[in-house]
């Protein structure tokens, strides 16, 4: 389940990058901008799949606290760009759809860091 989880979250938020490279109506529709919304696109795939790398390997401590809280922050950021874009009256409104998916996986993920037991820690 988590391997799901990651890669859709993967795909969907490098395709934004992606198209958002391509497309420059979706950066002028964005709050963050062109290169902003590839940023966060790409930091937020690089965050999730820290998150599953930290419940695969049942790491405890604060890393496991970090990667949470950023985890959850990515999630904020990335339903923010959502929101900027599906408030949009462009073609960046479709772009949206698959932002919204991903949002959730990467709570998901939160979730299961959170729940992760540290195993002989």
């Amino acid at each position: 389940m988590l391997l799901f989880l990651l890669l859709t979250t993967v795909v969907e938020l490098v395709g934004v990058a992606a198209a958002t490279t391509a497309v420059d109506e979706i950066g002028e529709a964005s709050l963050f901008g062109r290169a902003g919304t590839i940023a966060v696109t790409l930091a937020a795939a690089v965050i999730a799949g820290a998150g599953a790398v930290v419940t695969w390997r049942q790491v405890g401590g604060a890393p496991r606290a970090v990667t949470a809280v950023l985890l959850f922050a990515a999630a904020a950021v990335v339903l923010t760009l959502t929101i900027s874009l599906l408030t949009s009256a462009n073609l960046a409104a479709g772009f949206a759809a698959g932002l919204l998916p991903a949002f959730v996986w990467i709570l998901l993920i939160g979730r299961a860091v959170l729940r992760t037991s540290a195993a002989g820690r």
